[in-house]
């Protein structure tokens, strides 16, 4: 059963600037009556209010350089898979997007609006509102299925090969091969290079 409630996620370890950043999706959300959930890592993005489908109108992913690779892109995986592929990134550094990074990124993700702290609040305030504003399923764009997803979000979290192929319910084989599909799509040689990057 879809909700009205209308739920938007703020996602990453938070700083100075992650922090003013809530404070303005607050402000936009507010004059929409949208509910704005603040959550620190994956494991709180899995168990944040809104688990219901449909209920999740947007997601805003916090980059910084503090944090590893792996463990940012396993939290925006989640995050696409909740808003249906609506999400902003914000980054703090330039450095936080190398080459490499927005290479794989943006093979899951579109990436025509990267938010930074150098950016006039009111573009920022802009592009958020015309995001709440879009309707249409977005995942379609991505190269990565929901399912390698499921994979990929597994691989990066460190579940055993065996455990998380009988939780998806497919055989162990089927597990190794979406894997080499995924680090296939992502432009990888395998999925040990997104732990390196």
């Amino acid at each position: 059963m879809v909700s009205d409630k209308k739920i938007v996620i703020v996602a990453g370890q938070q700083n100075l600037l992650h922090y003013g950043l809530s404070l303005l999706v607050e402000d936009v959300c507010s004059k929409r009556n949208l509910t704005v959930s603040n959550v620190q890592c994956e494991d709180d993005l899995c168990t944040a209010p809104g688990s219901n489908l449909g209920e999740y109108k947007l997601a805003i992913l916090c980059l910084s350089c503090d944090i590893y690779f792996s463990r940012w892109f396993r939290l925006l995986l989640n995050a696409l898979e909740i808003t249906n592929g609506n999400l902003l990134i914000f980054k703090d550094a330039k450095e936080t997007l190398n080459h490499k990074r927005k290479s794989i990124l943006s093979r899951v993700c579109s990436l025509e609006n990267v938010l930074n702290s150098s950016m006039p609040v009111s573009y920022i305030s802009n592009t958020i509102e015309s995001y709440l504003d879009r309707n249409q399923p977005f995942l379609r764009f991505s190269r990565v299925t929901s399912r390698e997803i499921s994979v990929l979000d597994g691989y990066l979290a460190g579940i055993d090969a065996a455990c998380h192929s009988s939780s998806l319910g497919i055989d162990i084989k089927t597990l190794y091969q979406h894997r080499k599909n995924c680090a296939n799509k992502l432009g990888i040689r395998n999925l040990k290079d997104l732990l390196r990057l």
